[in-house]
């Protein structure tokens, strides 16, 4: 049922403080354990106010007629940080990806051991299957479509870096670490969609 209202003008706020609450509308009793569905009312005379749509704060979860009137800066910023991070991790692979076959980035050529590993992997087209998942996984988190997809084909390539780093080219680990925290954040981030890999 309607527990709180606000009305006035052109404003009517209704907050149900629980999911379980139900919503009475005109007679019309939603199931037990319905969530309020967006409604449309041909009358809000018992209110005092004129027709009103009523919609969900996707951050709160309270029903508004307008903007919601809460305050939501810290989840707005954690979202434009997670779009931010999102975008340059997808664009570093996408560079790099295509970078392996354009060559429009000079690096340096490797030495030592990291070179007979280079040299190894450019032989046997290795090499360029990795530059394929890196441009793919890249171009899902760019695009914001299948994140937690693209985050698990870059998952074993990012590893793969660091291990390479660590272990061959220790020189190059700052850059590989740096991409790696910013793929643990993402993976925190979209955490909800990686739930299922970790129940038996």
């Amino acid at each position: 049922m309607v527990n709180d209202y606000k009305a006035g003008g052109h404003a009517l706020i209704i907050t149900t403080p629980r999911k379980s609450d139900r919503l009475l509308v005109k007679g019309q009793t939603p199931a037990q354990g319905m969530n309020p569905l967006p409604i449309f009312w041909p009358s809000l005379r018992d209110f005092g106010t004129s027709t009103l749509a009523l919609r969900t704060c996707w951050m709160c979860k309270r029903w508004h007629t307008r903007i919601c009137p809460g305050r939501h800066e810290s989840v707005s910023q954690m979202k434009i940080l997670t779009i931010a991070v999102r975008l340059l991790l997808g664009l570093v692979f996408v560079v790099f990806g295509l970078n392996a076959f354009l060559h429009f980035i000079k690096q340096p050529p490797p030495s030592g051991q990291a070179a007979a590993f280079a040299g190894a992997m450019f032989m046997s087209g290795y090499f360029y299957v990795v530059a394929i998942c890196q441009i793919a996984g890249g171009a899902l988190l760019l695009i914001g479509r299948f994140v937690a997809l693209g985050l698990t084909i870059l998952g074993p390539v990012i590893v793969n870096i660091v291990l390479f780093h660590v272990f061959l080219a220790p020189e190059g680990l700052p850059l590989a670490s740096a991409v790696l925290v910013l793929e643990a954040f993402l993976i925190w981030s979209y955490r909800e969609r990686f739930g299922p890999i970790f129940k038996p």
